[in-house]
């Protein structure tokens, strides 16, 4: 009796799992979507990165690579597409593409990381992000940058935040706002906080 109920609620479970996840949106044609591009040399970045229109043909259209089919595929399985395709076309060792959409009927909230984080750009917001997980969703510093003194943009206030001793003092982590800047400075000597 316990293994039959067991069984039911794992059942239960996982066609739940499969429905959230058969619902996670899909791209249609004429959709925009922003792609950044990191992981590759910044002139490189600078070229791939930018604004994209999928296709009637469910593609998209990227230099140096054959168009890339996103028929019936999500967000994330897209963005793992592109790197694959970068990658077996040996344009690209270590791409990592982030995608930003109006996926859900307007424009995506995000935060943008910029200075020495390994993927500059914007980063989707979710409620309750915090400026450690922000910088860790855009690659993480640099072996240049610091966690001290980074600074915070929100509505044209800007503020300085130490991160380098998280660990001892949690609150340090800011909670983030939808469209909230984050630069990441460069520190003062390899491998620095």
């Amino acid at each position: 009796m316990i293994i039959r109920s067991t069984f039911m609620a794992l059942c239960a479970l996982v066609l739940s799992v499969s429905s959230v996840l058969s619902q996670e949106a899909k791209f249609e044609p004429n959709q925009r979507l922003t792609l950044t591009i990191g992981g590759v040399p910044a002139q490189e970045a600078q070229l791939v990165s930018g604004m994209y229109t999928v296709s009637t043909n469910h593609t998209l259209n990227l230099p140096h690579i054959p168009e890339v089919s996103i028929r019936g595929l999500t967000r994330s399985q897209v963005q793992r597409k592109i790197e694959s395709a970068y990658k077996s076309a040996q344009i690209y060792t270590n791409p990592n593409v982030n995608i930003l959409s109006d996926i859900n009927g307007g424009p995506e909230r995000i935060v943008s990381v910029n200075g020495e984080v390994n993927r500059a750009g914007p980063v989707p917001f979710r409620p309750g992000m915090t400026l450690f997980e922000a910088i860790s969703a855009a690659g993480n510093k640099t072996d240049f940058g610091s966690f001290k003194k980074i600074k915070l943009i929100r509505k044209g206030k800007v503020t300085q935040h130490d991160l380098s001793k998280i660990s001892s003092n949690p609150k340090a982590d800011v909670t983030l706002q939808p469209n909230d800047k984050i630069i990441v400075p460069k520190g003062g000597g390899i491998f620095p906080n």
